[in-house]
């Protein structure tokens, strides 16, 4: 008969564990007096979030809707919980590919909409946060839908102007679009501060750890973007002198035909 010392050692070597927190005698060996025996279980490691967007791009590519439809859901859920560095492919890359899985796959695109308009619920709701709106703000880009992005920022503005002036920034190319240069004014309290974190992105942009020349043409399209879609909303907005002013000191940065002629 085996004894209970080299029953123990057995238990260990075929992954078998002490607990410490209970003091229960020990089932296998019932007049133990140590704490009961307990498998060591290992955690099941997380899915790497990018892994599973490449995967979802695959499965599109090769003709497998509903598993890459699946895999984009699963992305969308859990990506920043496991690594929130993905916040920035979450709401660009990520929603590009998810966009272009609809065009061939309607219920991809059906899904993405009923998820769009939870986030809209939640406005009226009053659980909306600035990340909930930047959600809202980067699907209907890649959707096409300035409009929805303006009447959701409306709505913001009147259950919440606190929230919605922080959230200004995302819906700015939406207003501008719609021509909806008066509201963007409210929120316009000092143009050249606006100007001078334009200034400040490009800088930091360019001066990147990975600088290069496609990254500094990137910074100087996204500036000129930027300091043109201001210049616009002062001068359509009817703030001439203003216009004149970020006009001149934009050029001071960056002199091209597109922000000269911007407002106009």
């Amino acid at each position: 008969m085996i004894g209970r010392r080299k029953f123990l050692t057995f238990l260990t070597l075929f992954g078998f564990a002490k607990t410490r927190e209970s003091n229960t005698p020990c089932a296998v060996w019932p007049e133990a007096k140590s704490p009961c025996l307990v498998p060591a279980v290992s955690p099941i490691p997380e899915p790497d979030p990018s892994e599973v967007l490449q995967e979802a791009r695959k499965l599109a590519a090769s003709g497998h809707f509903e598993d890459a439809l699946k895999k984009h859901i699963w992305y969308h859920e859990n990506s920043l919980r496991i690594q929130p560095a993905q916040v920035g492919v979450r709401l660009s890359f990520a929603l590009s590919y998810w966009q272009e899985l609809g065009e061939k796959y309607p219920k991809a695109r059906a899904a993405l909409l009923e998820i769009q308009q939870k986030n809209r619920n939640s406005i009226e709701l009053g659980q909306c946060d600035f990340s909930v709106f930047q959600e809202i703000a980067g699907i209907d880009r890649h959707l096409g839908d300035q409009s929805g992005t303006v009447e959701s920022f409306r709505k913001l503005r009147e259950i919440d102007a606190t929230l919605a002036a922080k959230c200004y920034d995302l819906a700015e190319k939406a207003l501008v679009a719609q021509k909806a240069y008066a509201e963007c004014l409210e929120f316009l309290v000092d143009p050249m501060v606006n100007l001078q974190r334009i200034v400040n992105f490009r800088e930091k942009l360019r001066n990147g750890v990975a600088t290069n020349q496609a990254r500094e043409k990137a910074a100087d399209a996204i500036f000129t973007e930027r300091a043109s879609r201001l210049i616009t909303i002062l001068a359509q907005g009817g703030k001439l002198a203003d216009a004149e002013k970020i006009l001149a000191a934009a050029l001071l940065t960056l002199d091209n035909d597109t922000i000269r002629n911007a407002g106009k």
